[in-house]
């Protein structure tokens, strides 16, 4: 268990420091006997084997809840701060959360919600006079309730997915298998005791919660800090702490790019970016390299399972690719008839491994489609070419049908990427009376080029596309739309008739 090994390590090396959050540099020693002070208060309230939701932004307390629930055999429940009142609502209910944990800058969101009044704590709540909710202090407190024995089977933790295409699924991970994930993680990322980890992504997803992890079990140092809406702090920990592994996804590494205020001094210490979530393109890899002076280290997992990929090669033939398989984790490519297919075509994508989800939550059904025979059906398509090195193809999902020929959108979006003018581009597809499905686009276009048009686009896409992958319409807007965990949401692209 991950707990199990932390304390190990806390012998070992007690009075180092293990976070960092702004000005406060957290020893293992503290960050370990908080812990446990609150898994006691959860184990007095009778919250073994019962959900706890974990409503928090990027902070030591929620680093400390997560500890306290594996401690306490509790089910940690992370709910992004970005999310409704609906969709917070959504997860408590469907996990019949007994706790809920916020902060005081949050609560509002979690009012409308019905939970038991003295199961709710409040971080930062000391001016806070409402007597309908608790001070996250309170469970600081010394207790001398025993600790229960958990099992390395038992529900560790319910990740909700974005719900990007219908409703979120609480995907279940054991202490076992989250543990795994952190290990994969840590040799992926060849972090060692010496090491520093930027962390940036939210700690309520599986990255994020990952990052943390894989650096306390490797005795390393984790630096905590917010999600990437601004880049001021982010420079601050860049240039303060020196950090020796930083993650960036999605939308943060074009603001990146695009920041007048960083420059490659800034990144001096840091020896790679681990990135993944959306499709890299090539234009993306190189553009952030010139301007940070580092590689970007494409990897490929998802909350069921991580991480089963990592590109850490630097020659250009590999530039693009989701890299090779991580240790302890199988890999199989099969067609439409379960046979597997050949070297540079393209196929279903299934994995096994020890880091594999439970399955989730409460929907036999799904999980019975999803996990046949220990093999996780990720809905992705991809190959794998003579020298082992895998290439992601697109979603089974988003996959575009014209006249019999699959489209991959990514294969569009790489093409017109490479324009000047755009920064971030989206292709997804549209119902054709007579073709099935056709490619159509969605441009976000850099802050200096607003005055390309998309009839400029189009042509420009013609210079590299064959004529069926061409899309017949472009449509450029302000903003494209992104969940809550920073991803293209492509279900809310649609042409306006």
């Amino acid at each position: 268990m991950l707990t199990k090994k932390l304390t190990l390590i806390t012998r070992e090396h007690a009075l180092k420091t293990a976070l960092i959050e702004n000005e406060n540099f957290i020893s293992y020693q503290e960050l370990l006997l908080q812990a446990e002070n609150i898994a006691k208060h959860f184990t007095q309230h009778g919250l073994t084997n019962k959900c706890i939701a974990l409503h928090l932004s990027n902070s030591y307390e929620l680093v400390l809840c997560y500890l306290a629930c594996f401690l306490s055999g509790a089910i940690a429940v992370p709910i992004n701060e970005n999310l409704t009142t609906t969709e917070i609502k959504y997860i408590v209910e469907s996990t019949q959360a007994k706790c809920i944990i916020t902060h005081k800058a949050l609560l509002e969101k979690i009012y409308p919600i019905p939970v038991s009044s003295k199961q709710i704590y409040v971080v930062n709540n000391s001016s806070h006079n409402n007597a309908e909710v608790n001070s996250f202090t309170e469970l600081l407190k010394p207790s001398t309730t025993t600790l229960p024995v958990v099992g390395d089977k038992n529900p560790a933790m319910i990740l909700f997915t974005s719900g990007s295409t219908g409703k979120p699924k609480g995907v279940v991970h054991s202490h076992a298998t989250f543990l795994a994930i952190c290990e994969s993680m840590a040799d992926a990322c060849d972090i060692n005791i010496d090491d520093c980890f930027l962390v940036t992504e939210p700690i309520t997803n599986v990255s994020g919660c990952s990052h943390i992890f894989l650096t306390l079990i490797q005795a390393a140092q984790a630096i905590i800090n917010p999600p990437l809406n601004t880049l001021n702090e982010f420079r601050n920990s860049l240039i303060k702490h020196k950090p020796t592994h930083i993650c960036v996804m999605g939308k943060g590494n074009y603001d990146i790019i695009n920041s007048p205020e960083l420059s490659k001094d800034d990144f001096a210490s840091v020896r790679y970016n681990l990135t993944g979530g959306d499709k890299i393109t090539k234009d993306l890899l190189k553009s952030f390299q010139a301007k940070t002076g580092i590689m970007m280290r494409q990897s490929y997992g998802m909350s069921e399972c991580l991480l089963i990929t990592m590109n850490k090669s630097t020659a250009e033939q590999h530039l693009g690719s989701i890299g090779t398989i991580c240790k302890k984790t199988s890999i199989k490519i099969i067609d439409d008839n379960n046979q597997p297919v050949a070297l540079d075509k393209a196929g279903h994508l299934y994995v096994k491994g020890p880091h594999v989800m439970l399955g989730y939550w409460q929907d036999p059904e799904t999980t019975t489609t999803s996990l046949i025979d220990g093999w996780l059906k990720t809905g992705d398509i991809v190959k794998v070419d003579q020298e082992g090195y895998y290439w992601f193809v697109g979603r089974s999902k988003n996959i575009i049908i014209r006249d019999g020929d699959n489209i991959s959108p990514y294969e569009v979006e790489e093409v017109l990427a490479q324009h000047p003018a755009v920064n971030v581009v989206a292709v997804v597809a549209q119902n054709h009376p007579t073709e099935g499905q056709v490619p159509v686009a969605f441009v976000e276009l850099k802050k200096t080029q607003q005055n390309i048009s998309n009839e400029e686009l189009i042509a420009f896409s013609k210079q590299f596309l064959e004529e069926n992958k061409i899309p017949v319409a472009i449509t450029i807007v302000k903003k494209l739309p992104r969940t809550a965990n920073g991803k293209l949401a492509r279900n809310k692209l649609t042409i306006k008739r």
